[in-house]
């Protein structure tokens, strides 16, 4: 790093505040009980209440402890979760009871999605008691304690408490007219073929071929824009630019309205800048400007979801593809054959000594190792403050997090593992020296300089 930007470095030994909260300094402090169950419910959830069908979180997860826990034992696991939120549901990236190797089986720590509201997370993340009722349920148990009000929980659509319907008196019956028999003349063309609806053909070879569930959004040029959106062939997008320059100006269509209080749409710039990654242009890279001329930024949902690589869909023109993202809108579904490798990771929070860490390793990261040799991670958003990008790659049989692939320099690295990054308890943490001055792994101990770090990587 340049010496004139040394100002912007944050020095390792200035304590982070892991105490921090959203939440008015000085309210009261609540301790409630915080349950993950599923009793004689349908599926597993968390809710404040053993047992009750009312819940914060509702899972599609129907099976029994062992069950559960096989499918938390996976990063998503195959679980689909949803949150109540402002009174309706809302999808989840992903929720585990996470059971690091340095922990006890019956001591598992929970961790959701940065989706989920302040006030849960606050609440749900955090170690658990696994204890059994007196039905001989299995349940996880914790004890939370914030300045949050407590958050309102509600039954899952179909679960809702049904009142006893008035029978109703039985109808009044109808006298139904005699059938009226019509005699038809066979046609006088006894060896005529039959007709082929090519229609129904083609759908049937359609629903043949196995589509992708994966939740995406797609970078593609249409009618000579670039857009931004879950269809590639709907004109409608999220975001767009004004031409054909996909290094250009990236937009948003918002209402508003005139002087005669009339609506209409005006374009916002939103700071959304498109890089490429790759002489092929196999990975494009999205990030946010930061500049007085935007007048729409990003908001956490927008960042979360839209930053990040994007991969060319081979089969399809000025088309890339990023994802899983979460969003309410269908996408438009790719085959399976056809889908790049989305695999993602998640760094989860409070674990780094050093705030730049803090700010800048955790977060997602999508796999980009189809397009470079190696096993490679690169995060959806760079660096702060000094915007560089944050990759996750393996080296000589360590996991690296550093500001280059492959790269030796680091800033966080595991030990000797052939595990994925998800599966690895132990990380160590670089404290002498930020950004571009790790210490290298080779010709000296790799503990020197670093803290063990029981990281969380989902």
């Amino acid at each position: 790093m340049s010496e004139n930007n040394d100002s912007l470095v944050r020095q390792p030994n200035e304590e982070y505040d892991f105490q921090n909260t959203s939440f008015p300094a000085g309210s009261e402090v609540i301790c409630r009980d915080v349950y993950c169950y599923k009793g004689p419910c349908n599926s597993w959830r968390y809710g404040p209440e053993l047992n009750e069908p009312k819940c914060w979180l509702h899972s599609d997860c129907t099976g029994t402890i062992e069950d559960f826990d096989m499918a938390s034992a996976k990063c998503k696991g195959g679980v689909q979760w949803h949150e109540y939120e402002n009174g309706k549901w809302e999808k989840l990236w992903t929720v585990r009871m996470y059971k690091p190797t340095w922990a006890t089986p019956d001591h598992p720590s929970a961790q959701t999605s940065s989706q989920i509201s302040d006030a849960k997370e606050g609440q749900i993340n955090g170690f658990y008691d696994r204890t059994t009722d007196e039905n001989g349920n299995v349940y996880y148990h914790r004890t939370a304690c914030s300045r949050a009000d407590q958050e309102p929980h509600w039954y899952w659509p179909g679960e809702e408490p049904t009142r006893t319907p008035t029978p109703t008196p039985p109808p009044t019956p109808v006298r139904v007219p005699s059938p009226v028999i019509v005699a038809v003349e066979p046609s006088s063309s006894s060896e005529s073929e039959p007709e082929i609806d090519i229609a129904s053909e083609a759908e049937s070879v359609q629903a043949d071929i196995e589509m992708s569930d994966t939740p995406v959004v797609y970078l593609y040029k249409l009618n000579d824009k670039w857009r931004l959106g879950p269809d590639y062939e709907d004109s409608s997008s999220w975001l767009f630019t004004k031409d054909g320059h996909r290094d250009g100006t990236w937009y948003k269509g918002v209402k508003s309205e005139n002087e005669e209080g009339k609506t209409h749409r005006v374009r916002k710039t939103t700071g959304f800048t498109v890089k490429t990654l790759d002489e092929e242009d196999n990975v494009l890279y999205a990030t946010p400007e930061e500049s007085e001329a935007v007048t729409f930024p990003l908001n956490k949902s927008a960042r979360d979801n839209l930053l990040g690589s994007y991969k060319k869909v081979p089969s399809l023109k000025d088309v890339w593809v990023h994802g899983p993202i979460n969003h309410e809108d269908e996408p438009k579904k790719l085959p399976v054959d056809e889908m790049p490798d989305m695999g993602t990771l998640y760094v989860t929070k409070g674990h780094f000594i050093s705030k730049f860490k803090e700010d800048s390793l955790t977060g997602h990261y999508d796999k980009i190792s189809a397009y470079r040799p190696g096993s490679a991670y690169l995060r959806r958003e760079l660096s702060t403050p000094d915007r560089q990008y944050v990759y996750c790659s393996k080296v000589e049989g360590r996991w690296l997090i550093a500001p280059e692939p492959f790269s030796r320099k680091c800033w966080a690295y595991s030990a000797v593992t052939d595990k994925q990054p998800s599966n690895v308890g132990i990380w160590y943490e670089n404290l002498e020296n930020e950004y571009n001055d790790g210490k290298y792994l080779n010709n000296q101990p790799v503990e020197d300089g670093f803290r063990r770090n029981e990281m969380r990587v989902l």
